[in-house]
């Protein structure tokens, strides 16, 4: 080797060496820069015509274990769904609260029992009667908040989805930024460690939003997809869209498009997420939260119907009921022939009708004394022609058979004002509201109307609920039996909630589940615009849920009126008939096909009573019309009459908070018999224990996490003493090949001057 090429090779080693302090002076520099990764420093020897003339800078390269990031991504995003259901969940639990709180829902079922005990001990007191109106105020607005509260968080997830979107969009842009110029540098030789770091920070806040998968493409850009399938990144960033709503009620889903989509490229994958916070943000809203109201819609349903039940047997007297308004919205058939309500029952046909199957209804009319003034029982006022109503025809006030007899609404409504008239309550009404509600008002307040349903006919029989058959769509057919008239109607409710019966849903079911097989089962629609069975489905065998809710929405004659979808609840799901214009629906089973609704479980839906669930307004504004007593039988006297220490009806109302009851599968809670304070406190356990397994998950996976993210770091980040070591060996290597050009320098010069 001649002295150049020594010179030569030894200069090559100062500038290698200076180069290896470069990347030690940069990895030093970088030691708490976030995402930075140790860059290793390759150097090569140089070789030209077979013979070595010394070294050079390799390429930079990084420290990082590809499949520990990858492992590592996945379990981010597994973290980071733990991590916002355990958010949610802790606000769940700040308004559920523990089952031992004084507010909870629980205790406040307690505490208006206790109130209704009282009321039995004092019925006649006004300070009781405020205080039990007052305490199931306090239950209901308890029960409301609670829901709404569910609601608004529900909407909060909805909103944090158009967040993720939007963050996603730019994580997305972003990466395709960093691909530019990492081909580009890649392409001219230029380091491109950093910018392969900085992609690395962006691809483990991509995986904490979604589950992705990825691969590196020759040019160095890296190609992106979710676990799905669906492209987020391939020559460019695919648009990831969602836009959240405004407000959100307990009816609304995903399945029945009451969401809009997530959607990657116009493409729905609101389902297909399976990891990361757009995964526990979906799930939150569209199962873990519907299925905590579906508990509180269920609660609302028992307490409600028991509770009226047994009010609808009472009555308040000294307090005399002279305006009675039903609850129950009913039919006309041929009201799409008509104009405008009027309150004139002459321009309705109410032909859906009630038949006495068991016992018998008394309507007595009281003096303010509490003595009677007139009594009959309903066979034999339904059995007497009238001709006292006013707007009824001829055919409504004929007699219409005793009891087994089928009655019609409207004829009903005749025969009950014929009676009222013609015994003394001469300018009573008995009208059908513009809500299709039936009311009676006696336009005087020298009498009150009282109801009992006792055991047979005649009068004096024993207290018991009288049995009802209803034949909901008028085809001869009855389909659904009642136990109460008074109840039936929903004259003297305790507890009411504005809203239609417009939606209907199914039992829970499992997701395997079929209708049995047997004769092919159909499915009747009605509604006021449209009339009775203004369309059918036929529900064959082996049909899945989803299979009805395809022939509901295929089904011609229902388009743009009726609507199904499919919505998960608990472990299963139901099906959900919805009325479009939010009308009140009638569905029925028909002719010899009678088990199309005894299959499916379909009733109306109660969803969403929670949020709408309140005293009865005349109790709040007088609540003296609370019932404690009922119509009772002189035996002496052969007369009916009010008493105002009488208690039967309180002491009933305070036997509905300690009698169990039959609670339905809801949310995640299996059927049950359980006392309401139990059911209540049900739902507050059911709430913690489902935070609490969350909590469980989420301490595991942030271990897990937090293992990986130390293996990742004792592999990649930069160690200072190592780094030390490395600084040393360039500063030698440096000094050395110094020494060596000093060396040739000399012995050149030397060279020269002998030469000279």
């Amino acid at each position: 080797m001649t002295l150049t090429a020594g010179l030569s090779a030894a200069l090559s080693g100062l500038l290698t060496a200076q180069r290896g302090l470069d990347s030690v002076a940069h990895n030093i520099a970088n030691v708490n820069t976030e995402g930075y990764t140790r860059k290793v420093f390759n150097q090569e020897s140089r070789v030209l015509a077979g013979i070595g003339i010394g070294v050079q800078a390799g390429q930079l390269t990084r420290q990082v274990d590809e499949n520990l990031l990858g492992d590592l991504r996945e379990e981010l995003g597994l973290f980071t769904e733990l991590d916002t259901t355990r958010e949610y969940l802790d606000w769940v639990q700040d308004f559920f609260g523990e089952t031992n709180d004084n507010s909870s829902i629980s205790h406040v079922i307690s505490e208006l029992a206790t109130e209704f005990e009282l009321l039995a001990v004092e019925p006649d007191k006004s300070t009781q009667q405020f205080a039990t109106v007052n305490s199931a105020e306090k239950l209901v607005l308890q029960i409301n908040r609670m829901a709404q509260n569910i609601q608004d968080l529900r909407l909060n997830t909805d909103r944090e989805l158009q967040q993720a979107a939007s963050d996603i969009n730019d994580i997305l842009n972003n990466i395709d930024i960093l691909n530019d110029k990492i081909s580009v540098n890649g392409a001219t030789g230029k380091d491109v460690t950093d910018l392969l770091d900085k992609r690395d920070l962006q691809l483990n806040e991509l995986s904490k939003m979604l589950d992705i998968q990825y691969f590196t493409r020759e040019t160095g850009a890296v190609t992106i997809y979710t676990k799905s399938g669906a492209t987020l990144l391939d020559n460019q960033a695919v648009n990831v869209s969602h836009v959240s709503l405004t407000s959100v009620a307990a009816t609304n889903s995903h399945g029945g498009g009451d969401f809009t989509a997530f959607s990657v490229g116009g493409v729905d994958i609101t389902e297909d997420v399976r990891t990361g916070k757009v995964k526990a943000l979906v799930d939150l809203r569209d199962n873990t939260l519907p299925n905590m109201q579906a508990q509180l819609d269920e609660l609302a349903g028992r307490l409600s119907e028991t509770v009226n039940a047994v009010h609808n047997r009472g009555t308040a007297y000294p307090q005399l009921a002279t305006d009675l308004e039903g609850t129950r919205r009913f039919t006309d058939a041929n009201s799409a022939n008509n104009t405008s309500l009027n309150n004139d029952p002459t321009q309705y046909d109410y032909d859906q009708t009630l038949t006495l199957t068991d016992g018998d209804v008394v309507l007595a009319l009281a003096s303010p004394d509490g003595t009677q003034q007139a009594a009959a029982n309903l066979s034999t006022i339904m059995n007497t022609a009238y001709t006292g109503a006013t707007g009824y025809n001829a055919a409504d006030e004929a007699a219409a058979g005793g009891a087994g007899s089928a009655w019609s609404i409207n004829q009903v409504m005749a025969h009950m004002e014929g009676w009222l008239r013609a015994n003394g309550a001469t300018n009573a009404e008995v009208r059908m509201n513009e809500e299709h509600q039936v009311t009676i008002t006696l336009n005087t307040n020298a009498y009150g109307l009282s109801m009992r349903d006792e055991a047979a006919s005649g009068l004096g029989e024993d207290a018991a609920d009288a049995t009802f058959q209803f034949d909901a769509n008028a085809d001869g057919d009855h389909d659904e039996v009642h136990q109460g008239f008074s109840s039936f109607f929903g004259f003297n409710d305790f507890f009411a909630a504005e809203r239609t019966n417009a939606i209907h849903d199914s039992d829970i079911k499992s997701s395997g589940w079929r209708v049995g097989t047997g004769a092919n089962r159909v499915l009747e629609f009605s509604d006021t615009t449209n009339g009775f069975n203004f369309g059918s489905v036929v529900v064959q065998n082996n049909h899945t849920l989803q299979d009805v809710a395809d022939s509901i929405n295929n089904m011609p004659s229902l388009q743009g009126v009726v609507s199904a979808e499919v919505v998960p609840e608990g472990n299963g799901y139901r099906l959900r008939v919805t009325h479009q214009n939010n009308e009140e629906l009638v569905i029925t089973q028909t002719g010899t096909q009678t088990d199309a609704l005894d299959a499916l479980g379909l009733s109306p839906s109660r969803s969403g009573l929670a949020n709408t669930l309140k005293v009865e307004d005349r109790l709040t504004g007088d609540p003296s019309q609370v019932s404690r007593g009922a119509l009772q039988y002189d035996t002496d006297t052969n007369s009916y009459y009010l008493s105002s220490g009488d208690n039967s009806v309180a002491n009933q109302l305070a036997e509905v908070f300690t009698t169990p009851q039959s609670f339905s599968n809801a949310g995640g809670l299996t059927q049950a018999t359980l006392s309401l304070s139990d059911y209540g406190a049900s739902i507050i356990s059911g709430a913690a224990n489902l935070a609490e397994a969350n909590e469980i998950e989420f301490e595991y996976q942030k271990g897990l996490t937090g293992a990986l993210e130390t293996k990742r770091a004792q592999e990649s980040d930069v160690n200072l003493d190592e780094e030390l070591s490395q600084l040393m060996m360039f500063q030698q290597s440096y000094s050395a090949a110094a020494r060596i050009i000093s060396v040739t320098d000399s012995m050149l010069e030397t060279l020269v001057n002998i030469i000279r």
